[in-house]
């Protein structure tokens, strides 16, 4: 994306307005990522939580028991 742009600029003859355009693309380009990762991070925090008190309350195990797990993870 930044080549074209850069040529394209340069072939209209406007260098001054390269550094702003670069920055528009750049955003437009990453805003969408960034917000992505903060909402993948905002549910694994929560379902984090949620273990958490389900592993406080016993309901980790009784899950697991309820799955028929067996072994280590059934122990917890």
């Amino acid at each position: 994306m930044v080549v074209p742009l850069t040529f394209w600029v340069g072939e209209a003859g406007q260098y001054q307005l390269l550094g702003p355009l670069l920055v528009a693309v750049v955003a437009r380009e990453l805003g969408p990522l960034l917000i992505n990762l903060v909402v993948i991070v905002r549910s694994g925090s929560a379902m984090t939580t949620e273990l958490g008190v389900l592993k406080i309350d016993g309901g980790v195990r009784d899950w697991l028991k309820g799955c028929n797990v067996t072994g280590s993870y059934a122990n917890t």
